[in-house]
């Protein structure tokens, strides 16, 4: 157990090389400047550990540094102060900060405060919780042309934005398909790759029982020429719900929505881009609508090449 400690950067652990934390609380710890739980500026892996109960002005539970390598295998991090986690010199132009979360061991909110309103990954970005999963944070998640990935046996929620030039987006609630573990979508989402055609794929899948088994609020889905695929489930909403000004733009890839609901519409598009009033737009590629109930459509359907 680490606790209790203070210091100006590294509350509880301040590392510049190598560490291995294996089977340890980290709690209580305070700095007046980064990382009250760790400041991690070389490669540092957690192991069926848990940081909590931290603060810091930057970085309450972990303060991963520009180029460290953070690695979170059955991990929890919550309920730390100002943040839960978060990265240093997040540029284009410099080092990217290399993470891995595997398995958090609740609930997992990652709560990124991203400095520069942009997180590049350099790589792939995989989140996965046996609990419910909410990423938030004050900017855009870019992977540089990796892959995202957020998985939960319960809710996903994403509430930052995400650019992966190229890179397929897959969000995956519910994976124990026991009919509770909606993903709920409240950023944009671009997968647009470099030249035309070349954007990564996005899939969400989800299910609920009172909810939306997949809801988009406002913003856009966009593909850059590759399949967009939706499905989802409900009791009593709708299996899949576009809301506000939400819109999918698959850039002349396939559109799949596949809904269903026992009680409520199988699909319910009542949004529309702000400017054009599309709530899909496939520039030629094939859309899809399928259900098992009713499909409410009040946006407009644009497939034209």
């Amino acid at each position: 157990t680490t606790s209790g400690n203070t210091a100006q950067e590294g509350g509880g652990i301040y590392n510049t090389g190598q560490a291995t934390v294996n089977n340890s609380p980290i709690t209580g710890n305070t700095a007046s400047q980064f990382g009250g739980g760790i400041v991690n500026s070389g490669s540092a892996s957690l192991n069926n550990s848990t940081v909590s109960g931290n603060s810091a002005p930057n970085g309450g539970g972990i303060f991963s540094a520009s180029g460290a390598v953070l690695n979170l295998n059955n991990a929890a991090i919550a309920s730390n102060t100002q943040s839960n986690l978060e990265f240093g010199s997040l540029s284009a132009n410099g080092p990217v900060p290399l993470v891995t979360f595997t398995d958090p061991l609740t609930s997992f909110t990652a709560n990124l405060r991203l400095v520069d309103n942009t997180l590049f990954t350099g790589g792939n970005f995989n989140l996965s919780s046996p609990g419910n999963l909410t990423l938030s944070g004050n900017g855009t998640i870019n992977t540089g042309g990796g892959n995202f990935s957020l998985q939960a046996v319960g809710d996903v929620i994403l509430n930052t934005g995400v650019v992966t030039n190229g890179g397929a987006v897959s969000l995956i609630g519910d994976t124990d398909n026991n009919g509770q573990g909606r993903v709920e979508v409240n950023q944009f989402i671009f997968t647009n790759g470099n030249s035309p055609g070349a954007g990564g794929a996005i899939t969400l899948q989800g299910a609920s029982v009172d909810s939306p088994g997949i809801l988009v609020r406002d913003f856009t889905l966009g593909s850059g020429g590759a399949p967009i695929a939706l499905t989802g489930r409900s009791v009593n909403g709708p299996g899949i719900s576009l809301t506000g000004f939400a819109s999918i733009d698959s850039g002349g890839g396939s559109v799949i929505l596949n809904g269903n609901s026992r009680n409520g519409p199988g699909i319910s598009l009542t949004s529309g881009d702000g400017s054009s009033g599309n709530v899909i737009t496939s520039n030629g590629g094939n859309v899809s609508l399928t259900s098992n109930n009713s499909i409410l459509v009040a946006g407009r359907l644009n497939t034209s090449g």
